[in-house]
C-alpha cells in the first residue's frame, strides 16, 4: 500500500513539475472498485491500482504538437463522458488538470455524479483524437490502407460475390429446367460472365467500376441480346421490346444524372430476362422504366428528396452522439455516396454510407450498423429508402476521402471539425477522373476481368457438388 501511494506521489509530482507542456487526467474510484472498460492504453502512464483506488492517465506532447489546454467546461465534459461509461458506481471525485508548464486548473465535479447525455458525450471530442500529421509514416499507412480496400473490393467484384449470385441465378434456372420449361438463352454460364464486363470501361476504382458511355452500353446490351437469346420464341416482337425498353431508360438516366444506373439497369433486365419465358419477354421488357417513372423522379427530387435527406441526416447524427468519445476505435462520422448525395435520388433509392472511425478500426462498427439500421428502419422513410453500410471504416484522413471518391460525397459527424477537414472543398479536385472510353487498356482488362468471373462459377459449381447440392449444377449444363 505504501509503494502504490509512493506511485501515485511521484505521478502528481511529475505532472506538476514537467517542463513540457501537458495534459493529464486523474480519475479516483471509490476502493475496490475497477472500470468495466479500461480507457485507452496509449492514454496511461501508470496502471489502475485496485486497492489504492486510483487510476492515474496523462499524456505529455512537446510545445508544437499540443493542441493547447482545454477549457475547464469541455474538460468538465470529458471527464463526465469517462466516467459515465466506465465507472460502475459514481465516483468520489474527479479532476481534469490543464497545463502549460505545471498543473494549474482543478476541475472538480461534485457529487452524486451525474450521467451526460449522450450528446454532451459526443459533442466534445476525446483528447486522444488527432487529425493525421503529413509526413512519410502517414503516406505509408495510407497507401497500405488503400491497397488493402482495393484488392479486397476487386476481390468480392470478381470472385466473392460470384459464388453467391452465380449459384442463385443457376438454382433459379435449374428450377425451370426441371419443370419442363425452355428459356431464351444460350451459353448461360457464358452469358452470365459477359454481363460482369458489359458496358464497364475495364480499370477498376475502389468504389467499382466506371461505365462506359451510354451509347456503348447500349451497343454492348444489343449484342449481348443478339448473341444470347437465340431460342425460336425469341423474334421481332422481343427485340423492339428490348430496344425500346434501352431508350426509356436512357432518357430517365439522362434526367437522373447518374454514370453507372443506366449499365446496371440494362445488365439486371437481361439477367432477369433470361429466366423468362420467350413469350414472357415483351411484356417484361415493356413493363420496365414506365414513363410515369421519370415524373415521379422529378416529383420526387424536387418536393420530397431534400426532406427525406434531412430526416436520414438526423438519424445518423443521432446515432453518432451514442458513440463514447473515450473508447478506442469509435465511430467519428459517416459519409454519404451515391444517388442521395449527388442530389438524382428516386422514389426508390436506398443510402449508400461509409464510416470513418479511429484508425480505421472496425471494433465499434458493427455495433454502430445495428444502431443505424434500427433507427432509420423505424421511421417513415426507412422502408422505400434502406441504408446500406460498406463494411469496413475508414481512417481520419482527408488524402484517402479524396482519393476514393470522384464525385460529390456528404460529410455527417457532431464534431463541425472533422465534418469540415473531411469535407471537399473548392481547392480540393479529386486526385483522379473515372474513364469512360474505351481503350486497348481497357479491353484487355475487362477480357481478363471475364476469365477470372468464369472461373469462379466453376468454382461455385464444385462447392455447391462438395456440399452435396449438385443436382442444380447438373441442371444448368443442359440448359
Amino acid at each position: 500500500m505504501a509503494r502504490q501511494n509512493l506511485r501515485l506521489a511521484a505521478c502528481l509530482f511529475l505532472l506538476r513539475a514537467f517542463p513540457l507542456p501537458l495534459k493529464a487526467t486523474v480519475h479516483q474510484y471509490p476502493s475496490g472498485t475497477r472500470p468495466q472498460t479500461p480507457l485507452p492504453r496509449e492514454l496511461s502512464l501508470f496502471k489502475f491500482v485496485p486497492t489504492a483506488a486510483y487510476e492515474i492517465r496523462a499524456r505529455a506532447r512537446l510545445a508544437r504538437r499540443l493542441e493547447g489546454p482545454m477549457p475547464g467546461e469541455s474538460a468538465s465534459a470529458v471527464a463526465r463522458a469517462m466516467f459515465a461509461e466506465t465507472a460502475p458506481h459514481s465516483p468520489e471525485s474527479a479532476v481534469f488538470l490543464t497545463a502549460e508548464g505545471r498543473a494549474e486548473t482543478f476541475a472538480p465535479l461534485a457529487r452524486p455524479f451525474p450521467a451526460p447525455s449522450h450528446g454532451e458525450a459526443a459533442r466534445v471530442r476525446s483528447p486522444k483524437i488527432r487529425f493525421p500529421e503529413a509526413g512519410w509514416r502517414q503516406r505509408l499507412r495510407e497507401e497500405l490502407f488503400f491497397g488493402s480496400l482495393y484488392w479486397q473490393g476487386l476481390k468480392w467484384y470478381l470472385f466473392d460475390h460470384i459464388l453467391d449470385v452465380w449459384s442463385l441465378h443457376k438454382r433459379d434456372a435449374a428450377l425451370a429446367a426441371s419443370r419442363g420449361e425452355t428459356l431464351p438463352i444460350a451459353k448461360r454460364r457464358e452469358f452470365f460472365s459477359y454481363m460482369r464486363i458489359m458496358g464497364i470501361q475495364g480499370t477498376y476504382y475502389v468504389l467499382g467500376h466506371s461505365s462506359l458511355v451510354d451509347e456503348k452500353v447500349m451497343r454492348e446490351a444489343r449484342v449481348a441480346f443478339q448473341k444470347y437469346f437465340v431460342s425460336p420464341g425469341v423474334g421481332g416482337k422481343e427485340k423492339a421490346a428490348f430496344e425500346a425498353f434501352m431508350a426509356r431508360a436512357l432518357a430517365y438516366n439522362r434526367a437522373g444524372i447518374s454514370q453507372s444506373n443506366f449499365r446496371q439497369r440494362l445488365r439486371d433486365a437481361l439477367l432477369k430476362g433470361s429466366l423468362k419465358l420467350a413469350a414472357e419477354l415483351a411484356p417484361y421488357f415493356d413493363s420496365l422504366v414506365s414513363e410515369s417513372l421519370a415524373e415521379e423522379t422529378a416529383e420526387f427530387q424536387k418536393n420530397k428528396q431534400a426532406e427525406v435527406l434531412t430526416s436520414f441526416q438526423q438519424a445518423v447524427e443521432e446515432t453518432l452522439r451514442e458513440e463514447n468519445p473515450a473508447a478506442p476505435g469509435g465511430v467519428l462520422a459517416a459519409v454519404l455516396i451515391g444517388s442521395f448525395a449527388y442530389g438524382s435520388a428516386n422514389p426508390r433509392s436506398d443510402f449508400d454510407l461509409e464510416l470513418v472511425s479511429e484508425g480505421g478500426q472496425a471494433r465499434a462498427a458493427e455495433a454502430f450498423v445495428k444502431r443505424i439500421e434500427e433507427r432509420w428502419g423505424r421511421g417513415p422513410y426507412g422502408k422505400p429508402h434502406p441504408v446500406m453500410v460498406h463494411e469496413r471504416p475508414y481512417p481520419l484522413s482527408k488524402n484517402l476521402m479524396l482519393r476514393i471518391h470522384d464525385v460529390p460525397y456528404l460529410v455527417f459527424s457532431v464534431d463541425p471539425e472533422i465534418a469540415s477537414y473531411l469535407s471537399r472543398g473548392p481547392a480540393d479536385p479529386p486526385s483522379f477522373k473515372t474513364e469512360r472510353r474505351g481503350s486497348w487498356v481497357g479491353r484487355l482488362l475487362r477480357w481478363l476481368q471475364w476469365g477470372v468471373v468464369h472461373l469462379t462459377t466453376y468454382w461455385a459449381d464444385f462447392k455447391d457438388g462438395a456440399d452435396g447440392s449438385g443436382a442444380a449444377s447438373r441442371a444448368i449444363s443442359k440448359i
